[in-house]
C-alpha cells in the first residue's frame, strides 16, 4: 500500500475518490453565521457576506489589496450588527489572511474549505451568482446597481417574508409602491429555513404492485412450442 500511495503513475489513474458530504448549517437569528464570497465582474472584485439566517447579502467593491479590504468590511458589519458566530469561506489564504486574524482577535470561528468545492459555501456561491445577473442587468440598463440591491433585498421569500424583514425586523421605505407593513412571521420563517437546510434521507423505491419481469425473463419464461411436424 505504501509503494501505491508513493507512486504518481498509479495515482493518476485510480478512482476518484467519493465526495465527502456537504456541510449542513443552520443559523437561528441575523448575523448568527455568515457565508463569504469574493468574485469579479466587468474587471473588478466584490467581496460579499451572506446572512445564513435571512439570505439578506452586503456587497463591496475591493479597489485595492483584497485581503484587507475585505476583512475591514467584515469589521464594518461587526461593527453595526455585532460579531457573528462563524464565517464560512472558500479556502484561498492569498485573500482571507488578514481575515484570519480578525477573526481570532474577535472570538469568531473561522470555517474554511478546498477551493472548487462550492456545495460547502452553497449559500454564498449561489447569491453570488444572483448579484452578478443583477450587476449584468444594471450595466446594460445603466440603473443603480446599489438601489436594484436594495429592492431585490425587500422580495418576499419563506412565509411572505423578506430578506430585509428577516434581517432587520422590517421593510425598508423604498420608491416602490407597497402593500401596508406588516410585522414579519420569523418563527414560520425560520421554521421553513430549517427544512430546506434539513438533510433529507436517502431515496428508498417502494413496489406497491407486482413487480414487472426483467428482459431476461421475458425472453426465457415463454412456453416452450413443440414442434409437430417431427411429432
Amino acid at each position: 500500500m505504501q509503494q501505491v500511495s508513493a507512486c504518481l503513475a498509479c495515482q493518476s489513474v485510480r478512482t476518484s475518490l467519493p465526495t465527502e458530504p456537504a456541510l449542513v448549517t443552520t443559523a437561528d437569528y441575523p448575523i448568527h453565521k455568515l457565508g463569504a464570497d469574493i468574485f469579479s465582474f466587468a474587471g473588478h472584485e466584490f467581496v460579499l457576506y451572506i446572512d445564513r439566517f435571512s439570505g439578506y447579502p452586503l456587497v463591496k467593491r475591493l479597489k485595492s489589496n483584497s485581503a484587507a479590504k475585505a476583512m475591514a468590511f467584515l469589521a464594518q458589519i461587526c461593527s453595526m450588527f455585532g460579531f457573528p458566530e462563524s464565517v464560512r469561506v472558500a479556502g484561498r489564504p492569498q485573500f482571507w489572511g488578514d481575515l484570519k486574524t480578525f477573526c481570532e482577535r474577535c472570538a469568531i470561528c473561522l470555517e474554511t474549505f478546498a477551493p472548487y468545492h462550492p456545495e460547502f459555501n452553497g449559500l454564498a456561491k449561489v447569491t453570488v451568482r444572483e448579484v452578478k445577473r443583477l450587476m449584468k442587468k444594471c450595466h446594460k440598463t445603466g440603473e443603480n446597481f446599489d438601489e436594484q440591491l436594495l429592492y431585490w433585498h425587500c422580495l418576499p421569500l419563506a412565509a411572505g417574508t423578506s430578506p430585509t424583514q428577516a434581517f432587520l425586523g422590517r421593510s425598508p421605505r423604498t420608491a416602490l409602491p407597497a402593500l401596508p407593513p406588516s410585522e414579519p412571521d420569523l418563527a414560520t420563517f425560520r421554521a421553513l429555513r430549517h427544512a430546506r437546510t434539513t438533510p433529507k434521507p436517502p431515496h428508498t423505491p417502494t413496489q406497491t404492485g407486482p413487480s414487472r419481469p426483467t428482459s431476461f425473463e421475458r425472453t426465457h419464461s415463454r412456453p416452450r412450442l413443440e414442434n409437430k411436424a417431427l411429432a
